[in-house]
Parts: structure tokens; C-alpha cells; sequence
């Protein structure tokens, strides 16, 4: 699972953080079938 999961600010989208890429891919895939996802990295300035 997630290692956080959290609500937008107007709560009207949930986010996870994960540790793994793998772990990250197994969720999106559970999730995409009934919800809209996207995977994305963090960018470091």
C-alpha cells in the first residue's frame, strides 16, 4: 500500500505516495477500473 495517502484541499481528489514503483503500479491498476488515475514521479528542483 501507500506509505501516505491524503485529500486535495477541496477533497475532491486522493493522492498516495509510494516507496515502491511496483507497489505504486499494483494500485493503479486495482484503481483504473473504476476510477481515473495517473502515475507520476516528484521532481526535484
Amino acid at each position: 500500500g501507500a506509505s501516505y495517502a491524503s485529500l486535495s484541499g477541496s477533497g475532491s481528489t486522493v493522492f498516495g505516495m509510494f516507496d515502491e514503483d511496483t507497489a505504486a503500479k499494483a494500485a493503479e491498476s486495482v484503481l483504473s477500473s473504476d476510477y481515473r488515475t495517473i502515475l507520476t514521479r516528484p521532481t526535484h528542483r
